[in-house]
């Protein structure tokens, strides 16, 4: 073998071995994660949380940091299905249209049962104790204007303005589609959640806003 083969062999042996078990970033408390992404994503790098799960979207904060998305944002490309959602429609966490056709990837009805993606597991999701003391299920949302995160996008809203239109009236209290039913209600016939009593989900009643305002307990 000549030398030019034995050199270019020795390159390619160390840039596959050479640097194992080194990792090409700062990681203080040895979690796998980047220190300087850790502290750009709220996560503290001195402790060691890389198996937990600060937006709740059932994603490891390690996994968030391999896979590039928000671990403080259960939907980072914000097209309505939850970062490990998207995992199983098999769709790009940072990507709204992952297979650009127009239609954003949580609208979008990959097994023809007539439910959006992004509410196929609404009924399953957990509960999580809010400000008031009961339980709601766990969507996010922003603006706090009772239309979660991932059903601005259908009726048109702005996730980060209560008051889209400036009417006065809180987005999720809007009619959009002028239906009688509220745009935060809009869907819970379909996603099995319900807002009434004995609707079946797995959160209180009692945390739920079938009427607005407030909630009906």
């Amino acid at each position: 073998m000549n030398t030019a083969r034995i050199r270019l062999l020795a390159i390619l042996i160390f840039s596959l071995f050479g640097t194992m078990g080194a990792l090409p970033f700062t990681d203080a408390d040895r979690d796998r994660m980047d220190d300087d992404w850790e502290i750009a994503n709220g996560l503290d790098p001195t402790i060691r949380d890389g198996r937990g799960d600060a937006d709740q979207d059932g994603l490891r904060n390690r996994r968030e940091f391999r896979k590039g998305t928000d671990p403080q944002l259960e939907d980072t490309d914000q097209d309505g299905s939850d970062d490990r959602d998207e995992r199983r429609f098999r769709t790009d966490a940072t990507n709204a249209d992952t297979d650009d056709d127009g239609i954003l990837d949580g609208d979008e009805d990959t097994d023809g049962d007539n439910v959006a993606d992004e509410d196929e597991d609404d009924a399953k999701e957990p509960c999580v104790n809010n400000d008031g003391g009961f339980a709601t299920p766990d969507d996010d949302d922003t603006d706090q204007d009772g239309l979660d995160d991932e059903d601005e996008n259908d009726v048109g809203t702005d996730l980060q303005d209560a008051d889209s239109d400036d009417d006065g009236i809180m987005d999720g209290n809007d009619d959009a589609d002028e239906d009688g039913i509220a745009d935060e209600d809009e869907d819970d016939v379909d996603d099995g959640d319900v807002d009434d009593v004995d609707d079946g989900d797995v959160c209180q009643d009692g945390g739920e806003d079938a009427d607005d305002p407030g909630a009906d307990e």
